[in-house]
Formats: C-alpha cells, sequence, structure tokens
C-alpha cells in the first residue's frame, strides 16, 4: 500500500513538475516570437515565417495546462493562475537579459506579487 502512495505522490509532483516546465518554456518561447522583432533583422522581415513557432508554443501550452489541470485536482484556475505568474517573470528575465530593460520599482513588486501567487497556488490546500 505505501509503495502505491509513494507512486502517486511522485506521480503528482511530475505533473506539477512538467506542467510548470512546459509553461515557462512557452512563455519564453512566446516572448522570443513578440519581441524578436527587436532582436533579429531577419525576425522583423519575416512575421508570416516566424508566426510558425505559435504551432510548438501552443502545443507547449495545451501540455501544461493538462499536467496542471491533473495537478491542481481537476480545476483549471490555480493553474491559468500559475501560467499568468510564470509569464510575468519569463517576461521580466527575458526583457531584461535580452533587451537590457531594467526593471522599474512598480516591477518588481509585480514580480514579487506573481511570485506570491505561484506559492499560494502551491502551498495553500
Amino acid at each position: 500500500m505505501k509503495q502505491r502512495n509513494i507512486f502517486y505522490l511522485n506521480k503528482i509532483k511530475l505533473n506539477f513538475l512538467l506542467g510548470i516546465l512546459l509553461a515557462f518554456l512557452a512563455q519564453c518561447m512566446t516572448f522570443i516570437q513578440l519581441q524578436g522583432q527587436f532582436l533579429s533583422e531577419w525576425v522583423r522581415n519575416n512575421p508570416l515565417i516566424f508566426s510558425l513557432l505559435g504551432i510548438p508554443i501552443s502545443y507547449f501550452f495545451i501540455k501544461a495546462t493538462h499536467y496542471l489541470y491533473l495537478h491542481f485536482d481537476n480545476t483549471v484556475w490555480p493553474g491559468r493562475l500559475v501560467g499568468f505568474s510564470l509569464g510575468i517573470v519569463a517576461f521580466s528575465l527575458l526583457s531584461y537579459f535580452l533587451l537590457g530593460e531594467i526593471p522599474t520599482s512598480k516591477t518588481w513588486i509585480c514580480i514579487f506579487l506573481s511570485v506570491c501567487i505561484v506559492l499560494v497556488q502551491i502551498f495553500w490546500k
């Protein structure tokens, strides 16, 4: 009986980790797709071709939603809030490292609140 419980707990953790990983990857890819025009002249001149990146992005979002739905007991709101918060964090990091934009104090507060949203969803049962 204990092995089943351990397997069940590991599966729940795996669903969460896969959901977070795929959501963060999709958020990063979305940033590159949308902000790529400011990073590369080729992207700026070929938006239709670069828009094809939307196919794998959509797939990653769909799978992330599935795994987070399973993790959060078949509910969609917690996964949506986690995905939103991961998007804020990914955008903040990538805009700083790739575009050199330094976050303002208002942005830091939003990042902090996004992290709080994720922590509430993880630890508040």
